[in-house]
């Protein structure tokens, strides 16, 4: 269930183009380079993208609120999670293909991954 916070947040990231390019872009090369490897870590990619909504939610806020307004009360944790969940399988093809790797390849991965955990 997405909420209203998650959502803002999310469209954020994805459409402010200097957002995207300084937070979003880094975010998804290392991504890559961590599926490419082969040390992938779905918990831990969702991890780097709460990162990219907690930033997204600092620049929103400085962007759309008041002086008074905190970032962490407007949109608090929970909200952030789903973010980051939802930025997730937004950008999880991309995070393939940067890598150069195909979708059945992908699915091998995650496979052997779940298996080891």
């Amino acid at each position: 269930m997405n909420t209203n916070e998650a959502t803002e947040l999310e469209l954020y990231a994805a459409n402010d183009s200097q957002f995207y390019f300084a937070y979003v872009v880094p975010t998804l090369d290392n991504l890559a380079k961590h599926l490419k490897r082969g040390i992938f870590n779905r918990d831990l990619a969702e991890r780097s993208f709460l990162r990219v909504a907690t930033q997204a939610a600092k620049h929103y806020t400085l962007e759309h609120g008041s002086m008074n307004d905190r970032f962490d009360r407007l949109f608090p944790m929970s909200s952030r999670r789903e973010c980051a969940s939802i930025l997730f399988d937004r950008y999880k093809e991309d995070v393939e293909e940067r890598a150069g790797i195909t979708t059945a390849q992908a699915a091998a991965i995650n496979t052997a991954t779940e298996q080891a955990q």
